[in-house]
């Protein structure tokens, strides 16, 4: 009975034992390899104050901006990239607009603000940015150079960009002087020359004219005003004339010098083969036509016609290669180039003009042709007005009309209409106003076709100036194919307003020549029953017309 009280008793103090820790050896060495106060690998650190923001063992304090666990904390904001548009080459004198609105955020923060700065530019240029904020800001061109503009952008939390530039660069191409062409005149004749065919390839306008002469040695010849468009001179002494002509444009841009001879020499004739031609089908006869070849000194001429190419297999020969107008026949597809020269009867032999004749097996579009109406002479303060209408395309397609002035006197006038047939201005001063009109038929423009509107003051509007008004609008209205040749309009028209010139000058005795001798004498054919070789009118009706309001005028000049 003791004994089983003691087993019963023994048992209950090792229940004890396990309760308490105090196991076998294996527990009591995995406690001895630890500190009493460390916490267990295996459990989380407990805060020190689990309430309190700075405590930096709290890894679930959603407050703190330095917690790598909070899942509320933004990225950083990445700084706006800058784009200052691309590089530009533009002209002298034109509005350039700066476009920034290639500029980007890669977070996304819009709007964005612009601060644009012209770090640099041509030196002497007060060129200035609109708007320094603007997302396209413009300024003007005023000298040749580079510009260069930094552009800086910000997001909308106010991070700036770094600043991206962009460089605009102006050039001025140089003026191009035309001093017009060669003349051959005889001894005491007073010359006009004539600088209006003169241009700017920028529109840089009004051009500046500086004449400078060389006469032949003995000359004592002068110009009457060596800055402007066209001077005069007296011929005094047998021999060569060499003018130097140089425009300036209006930013000060010199031409190289353009240079025109007046002789007392034989001057060589010009060849002119016409126009070139587009055939659509083979098997036809060409017709060329060197008609509107001239000589300078009004010397009879002779043709030279010569096939220089053409197609392989082509047996084509000219009809009569000393006619002015041959033909041939086309008889292969392809290229055919014809070769002019023209001499006059003292020897003087043109440069050789060519026309290329094109055969093809379908149509193709023709250039149109414009025609600005005409020289006039009109007064100064009424309207003047233009006439376009003998403009024309062959093909019958429709026209579209722009007008310009090439050069004024003074100031550009307002043109009314600048692509109607009939614009209109007002001169305002006294001079050659000078106009070139082009005309496009939907694909193509014409070459460009001027006309000389010379204003008179009204205290030199006299019976003889109406006189010389009226036999231009005269002649202007005369159809083209009663001329000698297209141009020969032109010239004649341009003859009366250089007589006009001398009689306002006081020079009436050259006044008279111009007339008598240029002109009457080019319409005088009916007299005797029909136009002859000497008549630039040959339409009998038309001379008519204007002989005897030539006479009338000549007439009116002081003896």
């Amino acid at each position: 009975m003791c004994r089983k009280a003691s087993f019963i008793v023994l048992a209950l103090m090792l229940v004890f034992l396990f309760a308490c820790g105090g196991g076998g050896g294996g527990s009591s060495s995995k406690g001895s390899s630890q500190s009493a106060d460390s916490p267990s690998p295996s459990q989380p650190t407990t805060p020190t104050n689990p309430t309190n923001p700075s405590d930096p063992t709290n890894p679930t304090n959603p407050t703190n901006p330095t917690d790598p666990t909070n899942p509320t904390n933004p990225p950083a904001n990445v700084a706006p990239v800058a784009n200052a548009g691309a590089a530009q080459s533009v002209a002298l004198g034109v509005v350039v607009t700066l476009d920034g609105t290639g500029s980007s955020d890669p977070d996304g923060n819009y709007p964005l603000t612009y601060a644009w700065q012209m770090v640099s530019k041509p030196a002497g240029s007060q060129a200035t940015l609109s708007d320094l904020v603007s997302d396209k800001p413009t300024f003007t061109t005023d000298k040749v150079g580079d510009y260069t503009i930094q552009l800086v952008v910000k997001d909308s939390l106010g991070l700036a960009s770094n600043s991206a530039s962009v460089t605009v660069s102006a050039t001025n191409q140089a003026p191009v002087a035309n001093a017009g062409t060669p003349q051959t005149v005889a001894l005491g004749t007073s010359v006009t020359l004539d600088g209006s065919g003169s241009n700017d390839p920028d529109g840089n306008y009004p051009l500046a004219y500086a004449w400078v002469m060389v006469p032949p040695a003995g000359s004592q010849a002068t110009l009457s005003d060596a800055a402007s468009v066209a001077p005069s001179f007296t011929v005094d002494t047998a021999g060569n004339y060499s003018i130097l002509l140089v425009v300036t444009d209006s930013f000060g841009l010199a031409s190289d010098p353009a240079v025109v001879t007046i002789s007392t020499l034989n001057s060589a004739p010009v060849a002119t083969a016409g126009p070139d031609q587009t055939l659509d089908s083979i098997g036809v006869t060409v017709q060329l036509d060197g008609s509107q070849s001239y000589d300078f000194d009004n010397d009879p001429i002779t043709y030279a016609w010569t096939i220089t190419t053409m197609p392989s297999g082509s047996t084509a020969t000219l009809s009569d290669p000393t006619s002015a107008t041959p033909t041939f026949w086309a008889d292969v597809v392809g290229e055919y180039v014809v070769q002019l020269q023209v001499s006059d009867n003292k020897g003087a032999v043109s440069t050789p003009d060519e026309v290329q004749v094109t055969v093809q097996v379908k149509a193709t579009n023709t250039q149109p042709v414009a025609d600005a109406g005409g020289n006039q002479i009109v007064e100064t303060g009424n309207t003047a007005q233009l006439d376009g209408s003998k403009s024309y395309d062959i093909d019958g397609d429709a026209l579209t009309y722009s007008w310009a002035f090439v050069s004024a006197p003074g100031s550009i006038p307002q043109l009314n209409g600048a692509t109607t047939v009939n614009p209109t201005f007002v001169p305002d001063v006294e001079g050659d106003y000078v106009v070139s009109l082009v005309v496009n038929d939907g694909t193509v423009d014409s070459l460009p076709s001027n006309a000389d509107i010379l204003a008179i003051a009204p205290p030199h509007i006299t019976d003889f100036v109406l006189a010389c008004m009226d036999i231009v609008n005269a002649m202007n209205s005369i159809d083209l194919a009663c001329y000698q040749n297209a141009n020969m309009r032109e010239t004649m028209t341009s003859k009366i307003q250089i007589a006009v010139k001398d009689y306002l000058a006081g020079k009436y005795s050259s006044a008279h020549s111009k007339l008598a001798n240029d002109v009457s004498f080019r319409t005088d054919g009916y007299l005797s029953g029909g136009a002859d070789g000497s008549d630039w009118i040959i339409c009998l009706d038309a001379q008519a017309l204007v002989y005897p309001k030539i006479q009338y005028a000549i007439g009116l000049l002081p003896k």
